[in-house]
C-alpha cells in the first residue's frame, strides 16, 4: 500500500534524503539528497527557480522554465565536456545539446559580440584572429597580416564595393590607379611626398600627359625629348603676358614673358654695389637693393623683408631659419628632424597649435571597470570596485613630453552630494583621491560622465579604484571607468 503524507512545515533531514529506493538503499558516499526513482522530479508552484548555491554570501545559480511556455521543452546534456575551451552550446529541434566551434563552423550572421579587450575575439583555431563568412558553399577569410602593434581598421561612411590591391607589396610614393577592378601601382606613376614631384615614367621609360580637347578625338601631349643629357625643370611665368609677347627663359628653366621687340635690350636701375641681388622691375630693367645681398664667401642670402616661396631646397647640411639674434627652426635632413627652439611652436592658418608645451595628447586607454550590469554601493565606507593592477599598463612616455593620467568614469547616483574615490595600493598608501561631482539627477538609471586627473604607482604596484557614499542612504551606481594616458608636450 503507498501512502502520501503532506506537512504544512519545514522537514529537516540531517542525514540526508532518498526519494524512491529500496528498504536498504544508502547515500552515496559525498551525496545528501538522492531522487532514486526512474519517474521524474518536478517543481510544480508557478515560477519557481532550481537554486545551487556557491557556498558564500547569499548568492546562488539558478534554473527556472519561462512563465509562457506552451509545450512541453527537455534539453539533454552533452555526454562529455568541450574538447577545447571557446565552445558553445548549440541544440537540436528536440533537445540535443552539443558542443560547437563557432570557429570551425557557418553559424550564422554575427549581430553583437562587444568589445574584445584581450584575447581573440574571431578565431579559425587556437591562435588565430580572422572573421569567417559564408556563402554558396564557400568560405571568405577576414584577417590582419603579422601585426606589431595595436590597429584600428576604419570602413568609410559608403556603400559600394571595396576593391582590394593586387599581388604584392604597394611600395612607397605610388599613385593608386584601378587595374581591372583592383588597386595597383606603378613605378612609373608615382608621386614624391618629400619634394612635392610628379611623375609618369621613370629612368629608361618616357612618359607622356595627355590633355585632352573637346574636339574629340585630339589632346595636347607633353613629353620630355629622348636626347636629354641632364635634368630640366621649367618655372613658369605667374600670369598670362601681353599680346605678341614670346616665352623667354633664363637659362636656368625660369620662363618669363617678353616683348618680342626688346629680348635683347637689359638696362640698369640706379648703380647696383658688389654683393647685391639683381632683380628685375619691369620687363627690362634689372637693380639692386642692400636688402637682397648674396655673400660668396659665407654663402649666405640675406633678405632685408619676407620671403614667399612654393619650394625651399637646401642641400648643404642643415638648414636653419632663424631670427637676427638666434635660431628658431632647425632643419636637419641627416635625421628628418625639424627642431623648434625652446617656447617654439607652430600655428596653422586656422589656429591649430602644434608642438606647445602643456598640451596633452592622448596616447593609450584602458578599461579597469565595464561590466554589462554597473557594480553599486550605499556605503560611507570605501569599498573596491575595480580589479588589482598588478603592472603598468602603458607605453612609456614619448620623448619630450611627461606622462598625465586621466580617469573617465561613467556613473549615477541618488544623492545630493559629491561621491568619494581614491587609489589605493598593497602597501596601503593612497596615491590620489577626490570626489565625482553630484549627477544631474538622482535617478539611477541615467548618469553622467566625469574626467579628472589622477596619480597612480608606475613602479609595478598593485593597485586598485575604492569608492564610497558621503550619506546613507545614498547609493552610487558605476557603469564604466577608463584609464587614459596622455603626453604632455614639454
Amino acid at each position: 500500500m503507498e501512502e502520501i503524507q503532506r506537512t504544512t512545515g519545514l522537514i529537516r533531514a540531517v542525514g540526508g534524503a532518498i526519494i524512491g529506493g529500496t528498504a536498504t538503499s544508502t547515500l552515496p558516499s559525498g551525496v545528501a539528497f538522492e531522487v532514486a526513482t526512474t519517474s521524474d522530479a518536478l517543481l510544480s508552484g508557478a515560477d519557481q527557480v532550481l537554486r545551487f548555491s556557491g557556498g558564500s554570501s547569499n548568492y546562488y545559480v539558478g534554473f527556472k522554465a519561462s512563465t509562457s511556455l506552451t509545450t512541453t521543452t527537455v534539453y539533454t546534456w552533452p555526454a562529455t565536456y568541450p574538447g577545447a575551451d571557446g565552445r558553445v552550446l548549440q541544440s537540436t529541434t528536440g533537445g540535443e545539446l552539443t558542443w560547437l566551434d563557432l570557429g570551425g563552423a557557418g553559424f550564422g550572421d554575427i549581430t553583437a559580440v562587444g568589445d574584445c579587450p584581450t584575447g581573440d575575439c574571431f578565431t579559425s583555431g587556437a591562435t588565430s584572429t580572422s572573421l569567417w563568412f559564408y556563402d554558396s558553399g564557400f568560405r571568405g577569410k577576414l584577417t590582419p597580416g603579422t601585426l606589431t602593434g595595436n590597429a584600428t581598421y576604419t570602413l568609410p561612411d559608403l556603400t559600394g564595393t571595396i576593391a582590394l590591391q593586387k599581388a604584392g607589396d604597394l611600395g612607397t610614393g605610388g599613385v593608386l590607379f584601378s587595374d581591372n577592378g583592383l588597386i595597383a601601382t606603378s613605378s612609373n606613376f608615382t608621386w614624391d611626398n618629400t619634394n612635392r614631384y610628379f611623375k609618369i615614367g621613370s629612368a629608361g621609360s618616357d612618359g607622356q600627359l595627355w590633355l585632352y580637347s573637346a574636339a574629340n578625338p585630339y589632346y595636347l601631349g607633353l613629353a620630355a625629348t629622348s636626347t636629354m643629357t641632364t635634368t630640366t625643370t621649367y618655372y613658369w611665368p605667374t600670369d598670362y603676358g601681353t599680346d605678341n609677347y614670346v616665352l623667354t627663359t633664363d637659362g636656368s628653366g625660369n620662363l618669363t614673358w617678353k616683348s618680342a621687340s626688346g629680348t635683347g635690350a637689359v638696362v640698369t636701375s640706379g648703380v647696383p654695389q658688389a654683393g647685391q641681388v639683381a632683380f628685375f622691375t619691369d620687363s627690362s630693367t634689372i637693380a639692386g637693393d642692400t636688402g637682397f645681398t648674396w655673400n660668396s664667401s659665407t654663402d649666405v642670402l640675406t633678405l632685408g623683408g619676407g620671403l614667399v616661396a612654393n619650394l625651399i631646397e637646401y642641400t648643404n647640411g642643415d638648414l636653419e631659419l632663424r631670427t637676427n639674434t638666434s635660431g628658431d627652426i632647425l632643419l636637419n635632413p641627416a635625421s628628418n628632424i625639424v627642431q623648434l627652439a625652446t617656447s617654439t611652436y607652430l600655428r596653422t592658418q586656422a589656429g591649430y597649435e602644434i608642438g606647445r608645451a602643456g598640451t596633452q595628447v592622448l596616447r593609450e586607454m584602458v578599461p579597469i571597470l565595464g561590466f554589462d550590469l554597473p557594480v553599486q554601493t550605499a556605503t560611507t565606507s570605501y569599498v573596491k570596485i575595480s580589479k588589482t593592477l598588478e603592472n603598468y599598463p602603458f607605453q612609456s612616455a614619448a620623448t619630450g613630453t611627461a606622462r598625465v593620467h586621466k580617469l573617465v568614469f561613467r556613473y549615477a547616483a541618488s544623492t545630493t552630494a559629491d561621491i568619494d574615490w581614491r587609489i589605493s595600493t598593497t602597501t596601503g598608501q593612497t596615491y590620489s583621491s577626490s570626489t565625482l561631482p553630484q549627477p544631474t539627477s538622482e535617478d539611477l538609471e541615467k548618469g553622467d560622465a566625469y574626467v579628472t586627473t589622477t596619480t597612480i604607482p608606475v613602479d609595478g604596484t598593485d593597485w586598485w579604484l575604492d569608492i564610497k557614499t558621503i550619506n546613507v542612504p545614498d547609493t552610487v551606481r558605476i557603469f564604466q571607468v577608463f584609464l587614459a594616458a596622455y603626453d604632455e608636450v614639454q
